[in-house]
C-alpha cells in the first residue's frame, strides 16, 4: 500500500490531525510526508488548516473527494 493510501486511510479513521501526529502514526519523515501530503492538496483529497492564534498550527483533514478516494480503496482491499 502506498503512503498516500496510508495518508488517506488514517486522515479517514481519525479525522484531521498535525503532520507531526501523522509522521510519528505512519512512521515516516516529516519532510518526506510532506512530499506526499502537497501533491494531495493540490489533487483536492486534503485540506489543510491553520488553527491558533498566537500559536498557528496546520491540520489536515480530508476532503469530500478524499473520502470518495478511501471508498475506493476499502472497495480494492
Amino acid at each position: 500500500m502506498s503512503f498516500r493510501d496510508q495518508v488517506l486511510l488514517f486522515l479517514y479513521s481519525h479525522g484531521e490531525a498535525k503532520l507531526g501526529r501523522i509522521a510519528r502514526e505512519l512512521r515516516i519523515d516529516e519532510d518526506d510526508l510532506l512530499g506526499v501530503l502537497r501533491p494531495m492538496e493540490l489533487e483536492g483529497l486534503i485540506s489543510r488548516s491553520v488553527k491558533g492564534l498566537i500559536k498557528k498550527e496546520v491540520y489536515y483533514s480530508l476532503t469530500e473527494k478524499g473520502v470518495t478516494e478511501v471508498r475506493k480503496i476499502n472497495d480494492s482491499l
